[in-house]
């Protein structure tokens, strides 16, 4: 366990990771509305869906962490159930990535509904503000008490910025961070690649797609209040799995109407699950045999590269032309 880091403000107690998360959004929002002239966005409707995107991330994010915490959050200590009121009190528990990423994505067509402009647009216009926060968040979260892997004993990795100390003066594996580097390597990725992203919706896609397949294997080395389903998947790693196959499903949809045969299609999606096949295999692996961690771990990491291929590859075969119109 590590030691939750709280501050006094305005005569009350907020965390430190609470207060830096508010202040983290403000400056996303910011940032999201400046670019989004980019994107052919006017600021007004920018302005909109950032408020979509903190109502949909917050209620997704947090119900996908309640349903799965249910027992915890909702009953007491004699196992009596207590009410609803604990989703909405933000001091307990905490709020899943991936359903706020889901709530964030599902913003975009609510705003294009009501606001008018393409759904793509805003989602384009979200990718690099939204990393920034995620980036902001994994090295903030050691302040929230996780983010921390195995522990390390007389490893020369025990030390800062590799391993987090913990209550009892040893170290465990900085997992939040190494989440945050690869986000940070995603991001300058993805400022060479913004140019070739000519369409709408596909720099959102390469995002989603090299986000996914990159946080997947970090998310098995976590050893803190991680969500589990299904006993042996972390709820977090099925989410980025299910937003990997619905790129997939986006870019493949495009690409047939385009002339990509449909047999050829169904064959990329064949191989995406197998992909998926062999990264649940291998956290079966992990659990139940004695193979060496580090040969399963590599297995993994060549499957996600795979899947990832087969993804970009199937949205440049979307992207063939320019079609980016400026919103009016």
């Amino acid at each position: 366990m590590m030691e939750v880091k709280m501050i006094s403000l305005l005569g009350g107690e907020i965390s430190v990771y609470g207060l830096g998360m508010i202040l983290g959004c403000i400056g996303a929002a910011a940032w999201f509305i400046l670019r989004a002239g980019k994107h052919g966005i006017r600021k007004s409707r920018a302005a909109v869906y950032g408020l979509f995107c903190v109502l949909l991330g917050l209620l997704l994010g947090r119900a996908v962490y309640c349903a799965v915490r249910f027992d915890r959050m909702f009953f007491d200590e004699m196992g009596d159930f207590a009410g609803l009121s604990p989703f909405f009190d933000v001091r307990v528990g905490s709020v899943n990535i991936g359903g706020a990423l889901l709530g964030c994505i599902l913003a975009a067509p609510l705003a294009a509904k009501f606001c008018g402009g393409k759904a793509a647009d805003y989602l384009d216009s979200f990718v690099f503000p939204g990393l920034s926060l995620f980036l902001l968040e994994r090295l903030l979260e050691p302040l929230a008490g996780h983010g921390y892997g195995i522990y390390l004993y007389d490893s020369p990795l025990a030390a800062f910025p590799f391993a987090l100390e913990t209550y009892m003066e040893e170290y465990a594996l900085a997992v939040c961070f190494l989440e945050a580097a690869l986000a940070l390597v995603l991001m300058a990725a993805l400022l060479a690649l913004q140019k070739k992203c000519v369409q709408s919706g596909t720099l959102f896609l390469c995002a989603l797609t090299l986000f996914c397949a990159s946080q997947i294997m970090p998310e098995s080395l976590r050893h803190d209040d991680v969500l589990f389903i299904f006993i042996f998947a972390r709820v977090t790693q099925i989410g980025y799995a299910l937003m990997l196959a619905g790129a997939m499903i986006a870019a493949l949809i495009p690409a047939v109407k385009k002339g990509l045969p449909k047999k050829n299609a169904l064959m990329a999606f064949l191989l995406l699950l197998l992909g998926a096949g062999v990264c649940i295999g291998a956290e079966f692996a992990l659990d139940k045999t004695n193979l060496s961690h580090i040969l399963i771990y590599a297995v993994m990491i060549a499957a996600l590269i795979f899947m990832a291929a087969l993804i970009l590859r199937a949205i440049f075969r979307m992207s063939g032309s320019p079609q980016r119109k400026e919103s009016v």
